[in-house]
């Protein structure tokens, strides 16, 4: 498999999901902190 060039949906598909799931993450991360603080 290789890809020499990746079209631009794919690529903007790619970095909302990419954003989405930072998203997620730094909520987990906020949760968390909280959790620990109590």
């Amino acid at each position: 498999m290789s890809k020499k060039e990746i079209d631009p949906e794919t690529a903007s598909q790619i970095k909302k999901e990419l954003a989405e799931l930072r998203a997620q993450l730094e909520n987990q991360k906020k949760v968390k902190k909280e959790s620990c603080q109590t």
